[in-house]
Parts: structure tokens; C-alpha cells; sequence
């Protein structure tokens, strides 16, 4: 029970120290109407030749799950299927900027007298020894190169009846990560934060993986 214990704080920490937000601009309109039925919809690639890499798999999981949570039901084909969304992402190479900061150089910016035994006989002086104050005497002006990627989701939805486009739905999110697998839950989630309805302006939302 104590190993239990002492644990569950380790593993609370672990959790916490896997989890990062990410800020996404959001632009998304929508015309779904409130009584849509069924609530079905059949995800397809912007790209056809990418729905059978395992990349794309593991980002169409992600967009049927995010949906799913709306009350809305993947399914494999669009027989059947109210909605047909098409489904686009991307991240660029990065754009590289030096960034300048200041780092506080310490010195000796005097001395004192520290009492290192007990008072001489017959109340005489206690020893003491001279040592050094030390603070900050200036400041070091340094550089570092940072990366900014940017990830781009587009999501756009017509109606199987109608063939009317009823969401249109982008996602820009710009930071550190050069990847977007790690972020693609927060990215897609913002940009159906609204939904069935439409969302505009910046999201920002907890992401499980680290980059």
C-alpha cells in the first residue's frame, strides 16, 4: 500500500510533464442546421494518393475522434453518410530568428567582516575574517537561434444531399514544434471547438504529447 502511495505522485508528476498547450487562430463558419439528421460523416484527404499512408491514418483517427466526441459518427464509407468532409493539413520547414537576451554577470561588489569564534578573554575582541559580498556587477548581452513552425489545418464540409459546402474551417498555429503528430489534437479540437457551430479567434488548448 505505501509503494501504492508514493507512486501515484510520480505518476501525477509524469502526466503534468507530458502535457503542453498549444495556440491556434481559428476561422470557422457553419450552416448546419441544429436538427441535422443523420449525424454521420465520412472523412476523405485533400490529398486521395495520402489516404492509405500511416500518417494520414493516424490523423483522420484523430479528426473521427474529435467529431465523434460532437455527437457526430465516422463512418468507413460515404454510403450512409450526411456529411463528407474533406480533411487538409501541413507544417512548414521553419523560419529561423536570432533572438538577443541579457544574462546577469556577478561579482565581488565589496567586502564585510564575519566573526569566526567566540570573544576574546576578558571581553576582548572576537576574531574575524574579511570575505567577499557578492551581486551583480553587469550584464552580458547573448544570442540564440530559435525555429517557429507553422501548422495549418483545413476542414471543409458539404452536405451528401445538397452537395452545399455548410463548414469551412481553418487552424494556424505557429511555435516550436517542428512536427505536427504531437499537436493534431489540439489543433483539429480548436478548430472544432465551436462545432456543429462556426469559431473564430485564437484557441488554445492542452496537448497530451509533448513535441
Amino acid at each position: 500500500m505505501l509503494r501504492l502511495k508514493l507512486a501515484v505522485p510520480a505518476l501525477l508528476a509524469l502526466l503534468l510533464a507530458g502535457c503542453s498547450t498549444v495556440t491556434t487562430t481559428v476561422d470557422a463558419s457553419s450552416s448546419i442546421p441544429a436538427e441535422l439528421e443523420p449525424r454521420t460523416v465520412f472523412i476523405t484527404p485533400a490529398d486521395p494518393d495520402k489516404a492509405d499512408s500511416p500518417d494520414w491514418q493516424a490523423n483522420n483517427s484523430i479528426l473521427a475522434g474529435i467529431l465523434l466526441g460532437k455527437g457526430f459518427t465516422p463512418l468507413q464509407g460515404p454510403e450512409g453518410a450526411r456529411l463528407l468532409a474533406r480533411y487538409d493539413y501541413e507544417i512548414d520547414d521553419g523560419v529561423e530568428r536570432i533572438v538577443e537576451y541579457v544574462v546577469p554577470v556577478r561579482g565581488i561588489i565589496g567586502y564585510r567582516q564575519v566573526q569566526v569564534g567566540p570573544p576574546g578573554p576578558n571581553g576582548g575582541p572576537a576574531p574575524t575574517s574579511t570575505r567577499p559580498v557578492w551581486g551583480v556587477i553587469g550584464h552580458d548581452l547573448r544570442s540564440r537561434v530559435e525555429v517557429t513552425y507553422t501548422s495549418q489545418v483545413d476542414i471543409t464540409m458539404r452536405d451528401a444531399r445538397s452537395g452545399n459546402v455548410v463548414f469551412e474551417g481553418s487552424g494556424v498555429s505557429r511555435g516550436p514544434c517542428g512536427a505536427f503528430q504531437p499537436q493534431a489534437a489540439a489543433i483539429v479540437g480548436a478548430v472544432l471547438s465551436g462545432f456543429p457551430e462556426g469559431r473564430q479567434g485564437e484557441v488554445t488548448m492542452r496537448s497530451e504529447t509533448r513535441c
